[in-house]
């Protein structure tokens, strides 16, 4: 009797140990924003921008990005896929104290991240949309854009190329 009630007991502890091991964030979904991981060298127009680390956090559930801009910036984002709206999302704030929300979905083979509408500091309506894509030599390519006009016209705020360090 003893034996089957030990066999018994290590059979659920194995069954309830393999349930708690599950990852909840291993689906193809939530592996879409994958391609931008890493510890990048930034530059744009073949200038040092800075660089930038960017990792796992939370069991891979959320892409953790630290930011270090060669003029001294810093910023976090926390960048998650939201299975109830099924949309990825990026809460990013800097060290001068600015916050953006995006939100959006893989294009194609791009990741694309639009904010809600917010004012400025003249009073305009400002949408913002960044949009990362793998390149096919490793890099990744992130533009920045806004617009004041609903989106008929778009203006570039960053254009840069990540590289991976060594």
């Amino acid at each position: 009797m003893r034996t089957i009630l030990t066999c018994l007991l290590l059979i659920f502890a194995s069954s309830t140990y393999s349930q708690s091991n599950t990852c909840a964030c291993c689906t193809d979904e939530y592996r879409k924003f994958d391609f931008w991981s890493g510890n990048w060298h930034v530059t744009s127009n073949g200038q040092v921008a800075g660089t930038n680390n960017i990792y796992f956090i939370q069991d891979s559930c959320i892409l953790m990005e630290n930011w270090v801009g060669a003029g001294g910036s810093t910023g976090s984002s926390f960048n998650f896929y939201d299975k109830t709206d099924k949309t990825w999302n990026q809460l990013w704030i800097d060290n001068q104290g600015n916050k953006l929300n995006l939100k959006g979905q893989l294009d194609g083979m791009s990741m694309v991240l639009i904010s809600d509408p917010s004012v400025n500091g003249n009073n305009q309506i400002v949408i913002h949309k960044i949009t990362w894509t793998p390149l096919d030599n490793g890099d990744v390519r992130q533009l920045w854009e806004s617009t004041q006009d609903g989106g008929k016209s778009w203006n570039v705020l960053f254009d840069g190329n990540y590289s991976k360090k060594g």
